[in-house]
């Protein structure tokens, strides 16, 4: 992914500070059809709410490389000046479609990246990301179909049993 850090102006507006993370567990991740892990709505959104507000750790150029010959390399957002930065909380798990049902954008002055629903994701969907221009991509893209990923996958719900918690 590819953000133009700028001066950081553009990515932030008091009503996008405003916007908080929303409390309990509205997303979760999971194994996922389309690669891996993914990350799934454990409730419906709406365009434009926001699903996820995820601290980032710069990581400079120099570090960046060093970083894309390890297992991180899928995990790292790339940022102008071959800079990068990786999204704590489930913002490294999201998967790329090419018609992404999220967005994402990298606020720099709050240093988070931002999720935010394009249009309405349905409980259990696999919520997902443009990483790039399909053209730019460094691995084959799959499972990009218009409708939610077929997965069904569920959260689980903690069971307590004898005064021990799951």
């Amino acid at each position: 992914m590819v953000f133009d850090d700028g001066d950081g102006g553009a990515m932030t507006t008091p009503a996008r500070r405003r916007a908080t993370q929303p409390g309990g567990q509205s997303i979760y991740a999971a194994p996922s059809r389309r690669h891996g892990r993914g990350v799934f709505a454990a409730r419906r959104f709406r365009p434009g709410e926001v699903l996820e507000r995820c601290p980032i750790l710069r990581i400079s150029a120099r570090d960046r490389v060093l970083l894309e010959r390890t297992g991180l390399r899928g995990y790292v957002y790339q940022r102008s000046r071959g800079a990068g930065a990786i999204a704590l909380g489930l913002g490294s798990l999201y998967n790329h479609s090419a018609v992404p049902n999220a967005e994402c954008e990298l606020d720099l002055d709050d240093e988070s990246l931002v999720i935010r629903a394009r249009r309405t994701i349905h409980l259990a969907d696999e919520i997902t990301i443009s990483y790039a221009d399909e053209s730019d991509l460094w691995f084959s893209a799959r499972g990009d179909a218009d409708g939610p990923s077929p997965n069904g996958a569920r959260p689980r719900r903690s069971r307590t049993g004898r005064g021990r918690r799951a």
